[in-house]
């Protein structure tokens, strides 16, 4: 819906009436007093399991890092350049990325660096992502990518041999002094099955900090 709904309006707009609003505010005025609990949906149960099946064919992690979050920088970046040990090019069929401690973990944007110029920064201050092309990104709620992989479309990103991840981790504010584990866990294409191949290019976007 709009800001503005005397400037513009959209079609199939959904969004509350004043009289909604106020009741909203009243509701808040009123202390937020709790409904019928007997009416309330059950509540989701979260696990520690990875959500994408089977075993991964290359997985790669941080290790433990300590949150640099603290009161004179509340928002740490840090980038973490790893290896990958690829002596061939890879097709990447799926990639799924596991914080290690979600209290701590803001968001994660891992990318591939091709060039071998890329190097870790955890100073805080690693505001721009690194590499050539994103493969995924991680946020509270986030699923892993999966790209088609059957006829009539199949599709993935190819990863050079002698490639590095990048990994962006974001440090929660409040997050002072926890510790993280990160870790990204990635499937390929068998060789005899990449003929009619789709190529995916995740750019990585212009940044201006």
């Amino acid at each position: 819906r709009s800001p503005d709904t005397t400037y513009t309006r959209f079609l199939h707009e959904r969004g509350l009436t004043l009289q909604q609003k106020n009741a909203i505010f009243q509701w808040i005025s009123d202390g937020k007093l709790q409904g019928d609990t007997t009416l309330a949906p059950i509540a989701p149960e979260f696990h520690s399991s990875y959500q994408l099946a089977g075993k991964a064919d290359l997985v790669i992690g941080t290790g433990p890092i300590v949150s640099n979050s603290n009161a004179s920088m509340q928002n740490p970046y840090n980038c973490i350049v790893i290896p990958m040990g690829l002596t061939e090019d890879k097709w990447l069929r799926a990639v799924e990325i596991v914080p290690g401690n979600v209290k701590a973990v803001h968001h994660c944007v891992v990318t591939v660096d091709t060039t071998g110029t890329a190097v870790s920064d955890v100073s805080g201050g690693c505001n721009n992502q690194l590499g050539q092309f994103g493969i995924a990104g991680w946020s509270s709620g986030a699923a892993p990518v999966v790209y088609p992989n059957k006829p009539p479309l199949k599709a993935g990103q190819r990863i050079p041999a002698g490639s590095s991840l990048c990994l962006q981790i974001h440090f929660a504010p409040g997050s002072d002094e926890m510790i993280d584990s990160t870790k990204v866990r990635l499937y390929f294409y068998n060789k005899d099955s990449i003929a009619g191949m789709r190529s995916v290019h995740d750019e990585i976007a212009l940044q201006y900090w």
